[in-house]
Order: structure tokens, then sequence, then C-alpha cells
């Protein structure tokens, strides 16, 4: 009996400790694709100049200098 006690309770620390995890894991992803959005939008400029219009180039420009 105490031996199928040890199991259940180390089980249900083991989900609990891997959903934490995987919430903090999630949450980290979450900023990090934020923050990296955040400077492709600043950077597109450089990236698709070629197919971009002339005001969508100035628009670009402006954010850039505007960070």
């Amino acid at each position: 009996m105490l031996d199928v006690i040890r199991k259940l309770t180390s089980g249900k620390f083991k989900v609990q400790t891997y959903y934490a995890i995987l919430d903090l894991l999630v949450n980290e992803l979450r900023k990090s694709r934020a923050a990296y959005s955040d400077v492709y939008q600043k950077l597109e400029v450089f990236l698709q100049s070629a197919d971009m219009s002339s005001t969508e180039i100035v628009d670009c420009t402006r954010r850039l200098i505007d960070c």
C-alpha cells in the first residue's frame, strides 16, 4: 500500500513540475517572439526594400528612427 502511495505522489509531483516548467518555457518563448517581432518590424526595410513602395520605405524608415 505504501508503494502505491509513493508511486501516485511521485507521479503527481512529476506532472505538476513538468507542467510548471512547460508553462514557464512557453511564457519566455512568447516574450522572445514579441521582442524579435518588434526588431523585425523596425528592420524590415533592409530585408524587403526592393519589393516595397516609396511610402512603405518611408514608413519603415520612420519606425526605425523612432526607436
